[in-house]
């Protein structure tokens, strides 16, 4: 789950990714390959948010890594509550945009500063 949550984020930091894969360009192997996608790794399949603590020791690592993560979850659910049901375009062509691109990014360096588990 943890390297699942990682490449949801990584999704999310790359913004040339997200024009050239979510908007049906090229896609690239190894990356969610849409926003839905990336979306619901983060709050179903692995629930490390909207509340990252409670994923603490199965997915993730106490620190950086929680804050990081309620950051993303603050400034993606704003755009998800007014986006929602759109196309990923619509998401893309916010000018807040920027804004989980560079939470993503702040989040995944965490996680890959922090390690990964040892015993998952």
């Amino acid at each position: 789950m943890r390297r699942d949550v990682m490449f949801a984020l990584a999704a999310l930091a790359d913004r040339d990714y997200q024009e050239a894969v979510w908007l049906g360009w090229r896609p690239r192997p190894g990356y969610v390959d849409d926003l839905t996608a990336a979306v619901n790794v983060l709050y179903d399949d692995c629930q490390v948010l909207p509340d990252p603590a409670n994923r603490v020791g199965s997915v993730l690592v106490d620190g950086d890594e929680l804050e990081r993560l309620r950051h993303i979850d603050a400034v993606l659910e704003v755009l998800l509550d007014r986006h929602h049901g759109r196309d990923d375009d619509a998401f893309l062509g916010d000018p807040r945009w920027g804004e989980v691109v560079d939470a993503a990014a702040r989040a995944l360096a965490a996680m890959v500063i922090s390690g990964e588990f040892t015993d998952l």
